[in-house]
């Protein structure tokens, strides 16, 4: 989007340009000419009500422009990090399929309900955040060593050395980890008495 409107601003003021500096070239005095006519002829008092309107619409103008200007200078997010390269080459990996492969692993551990990671990078290291809700039986302590290890073994089969890791365990009010008994009622095999 920021694209698109740098493109759309980026015309506008070329265009712009373009329109004053062909008449500049072609006859500069006169446009000079004009242009001090024009500026004579304004008038501007003061404390005028037209005054005011042009001093807002010039300031929510400047303010704008300075938003713009802020949005194109600030650092954009970086989504991968590198993994590996030699010489001139790198290999980066999206800081999305990170976070698939957390979440995939630790899923597939007992008693883990869910697992939402939030992974950040500046480009050579990461920073993981787990947010791990599991059944109400757990044992915290032995599942924070367990998720720690099986997080930390995705990260190095992904080949990430560098990273930091933090993981939040949320007990789930009212699960268990053992199966729920089903309401129907076992069908019995064909030929058995009732």
């Amino acid at each position: 989007m920021l694209n698109f409107l740098n493109r759309v601003i980026v015309t506008i003021l070329l265009l712009v340009l373009i329109v004053i500096l062909v008449p500049v070239a072609v006859t500069p005095q006169g446009v000079a000419q004009l242009a001090a006519s024009i500026l004579q002829q304004v008038q501007v008092d003061a404390f005028s009500l037209s005054h005011l309107i042009v001093a807002v619409v010039c300031l929510v103008s400047v303010v704008i422009c300075l938003f713009l200007i802020g949005l194109e200078w600030r650092r954009q997010a970086v989504r991968s990090v590198v993994i590996g390269g030699t010489g001139s080459g790198a290999t980066e990996l999206a800081i999305g399929s990170i976070a698939q492969r957390l979440r995939e692993d630790l899923e597939e551990l007992p008693q883990v309900r869910q697992v939402s990671p939030t992974v950040t990078t500046d480009g050579r290291r990461v920073d993981v955040r787990l947010d791990v809700q599991t059944t109400s039986d757990v044992d915290v302590p032995a599942k924070a060593i367990e998720i720690e290890r099986v997080a930390k073994d995705s990260l190095a089969r992904l080949g990430l050395q560098k990273f930091k890791l933090r993981a939040k365990i949320v007990c789930v009010p009212g699960t268990s980890s053992e199966p729920v008994p089903s309401s129907e009622p076992t069908p019995l095999p064909p030929g058995a008495p009732s």
